[in-house]
């Protein structure tokens, strides 16, 4: 079948066990140890022609889940490949992988492999009657075991309730130390992926996902919409978030909080884009932005903050709404000892907030907005922060004083307790941004970047981040990096990714496309308007090779 998944090609790096059948299907090269069906069970013996339930493997079931024991046979070092299928259920891993051979679960090259949750829950608040997952599960499918691998799933929700919670995508628990989840699709699901504080070095990469959280005004906890893209905290070793694509969430995008005792230690987060989050629910309720509030892109906060490095996100809010894009120390009511590295990223609209972090490197930030470009509260210790080598593009809606709802000036300190704005030249005078470039009031910029992003776990896909401030109705696209002449090729807008393709066909350089026509995906469930995509101004795709050209 045509690829429309995002699988993955794996180089196996150890010896593995080919059951006798395999070579008869056709695919002795896919590296698969087990095989695991929609309409497999706990009797066949895990090959291509008796394969088991992922229920067996993964001790999950519809209505509740079941603690028996996976098959015995699955050992370190296996591959698990799930066929062509939808799954419907929850799932939770049982079986340990080692450092040096981690269990691999994931797709069978070129499967398009659904998880369906399809069920919905309700909080246990404001009066209401139920629903509760079982087992407490945060996610429809929960690594909680060591070392495990999962990739080239799509997970959704297919309920059409969008009052009620969802459980997220994957979940990371307490028991999955050095486990990663890379190369999946989750969309209408309650999150991205959830990661436990106690879960050390682990990774999170190269995952995409849209339309995730639920409409939670008139029930729950009444958020305004909830459902955040990555939810996590960690406490020790890394948890390294690269690559992933959170787009029209209905909560926030990336998500590092903890309202009771959890940590944000080891946090490493490169490359990720996270785009107009928090729209869904948010029409048209302030007086200060045109068509409403958003949530925030990325949010790292309500905990001391340590060893956080933030380095090449992109984050885009249009200019029409009000929201933050990053707010790191959010809520921050003690110092954060850092160190905070937070360069080289694109910070497109919204607001940025920097909140008593003592310890800050602050560097070679492209920031443009028409909002206040950085509002920083200094640490009670009164550390000397290195903020500069930034370019800053400040475009209000009129830049004669006193004409803006907050503020005329492009900075803001002390948070939003006490604010004050500063001008350039105060802001300078603090010792920040002595050798940025800081345009001056309302110009703007206009010369188009693309970024491409190639998958080291699947080289026939890249992530294509397509910024064009001058809103220029069609872009042109070098893809000559991924692509080579003749390569068969889709180019998929994220926003709605099983919708029209961007471009596809064979490729030839330049590939253009319409940045004015881009389209969002109607959440399930959803009756109320659809919002608008972030195109023109900014787009964000997935490049999927489909067949190598002939040489």
């Amino acid at each position: 079948m045509k690829q429309i998944g995002l699988s993955l090609l794996t180089l196996t790096l150890f010896t593995l066990v080919t059951p006798t059948n395999e070579k008869s299907f056709g695919q002795a090269t896919s590296g698969c140890t087990w095989f695991v069906a929609s309409t497999g069970s706990a009797f066949g013996d895990g090959s291509i022609k008796k394969p088991w339930s992922l229920e067996y493997i993964a001790r999950g079931s519809i209505g509740g889940f079941i603690d028996q024991v996976p098959p015995a046979a699955i050992k370190p070092g296996d591959d698990i490949c799930l066929l062509e299928g939808t799954y419907r259920g929850l799932y939770r891993t049982a079986v340990n992988g080692t450092a040096a051979a981690p269990i691999r679960i994931r797709a069978y090259p070129g499967a398009r492999v659904i998880i369906d949750d399809g069920t919905v829950y309700r909080d246990c608040v404001a009066n209401q009657p139920c629903i509760q997952p079982p087992d407490g599960r945060a996610a429809t499918f929960t690594i909680s075991s060591r070392y495990t691998f999962v990739s080239g799933l799509e997970i959704t929700n297919s309920n059409p309730d969008r009052t009620s919670a969802r459980l997220g995508g994957i979940g990371i628990d307490q028991w999955a130390t050095g486990s990663k989840a890379y190369d999946n699709i989750i969309h209408d699901a309650g999150g991205l992926v959830s990661k436990n504080d106690l879960a050390a070095n682990t990774e999170v990469s190269w995952n995409v996902g849209w339309n995730n959280g639920w409409d939670d005004r008139h029930t729950g906890l009444q958020q305004g919409g909830t459902g955040h893209g990555i939810y996590a905290a960690n406490r020790n070793g890394y948890f390294r978030v690269y690559d992933n694509i959170m787009v029209n969430g209905f909560g926030v995008g990336f998500h590092a909080y903890s309202a009771g005792t959890g940590h944000l230690s080891g946090l490493d987060v490169q490359w990720n884009v996270s785009v107009d989050n928090g729209y869904w629910t948010r029409l048209k309720d302030s007086l200060y932005a045109p068509e409403g509030r958003a949530t925030t892109n990325y949010l790292v906060g309500h905990r001391p903050i340590s060893n956080l490095t933030f380095k090449n996100n992109f984050g885009f809010h249009r200019e029409g709404r009000l929201g933050m894009n990053v707010d790191l120390g959010y809520m921050s009511t003690v110092d954060n000892p850092g160190p905070a590295v937070i360069t080289d990223n694109t910070l497109i609209g919204g607001q940025n907030w920097l909140n008593k972090l003592i310890s800050l490197d602050f560097q070679r930030n492209f920031v443009a907005s028409n909002w206040p470009l950085i509002d920083w509260t200094s640490p009670t210790i009164g550390a000397q922060p290195l903020l500069d080598n930034q370019i800053y593009y400040f475009y209000p809606s009129d830049c004669r004083n006193g004409t803006q709802p907050f503020t005329e000036e492009p900075f803001d300190v002390n948070g939003s307790v006490n604010t004050k704005s500063l001008s350039v030249t105060q802001w300078n005078a603090r010792g920040f941004d002595t050798h940025s470039i800081i345009n001056p009031c309302g110009r703007r910029p206009a010369e188009v970047k693309v970024t491409i992003r190639i998958d080291p776990y699947d080289p026939n896909r890249s992530n294509v981040i397509v910024y064009n401030p001058g809103k220029l109705p069609t872009v042109t696209l070098d893809l000559s990096k991924a692509l080579h002449n003749g390569d068969t090729f889709e180019l998929r807008n994220v926003q709605d990714y099983f919708g029209p393709l961007a471009a596809s066909g064979a490729y030839k350089a330049p590939v253009s496309i319409r940045m004015d026509a881009l389209t969002v995906a109607r959440p399930v469930g959803w009756t109320g308007p659809i919002i608008r995509s972030s195109g023109p101004d900014f787009g964000v795709f997935v490049l999927l090779k489909i067949k190598t050209a002939l040489k």
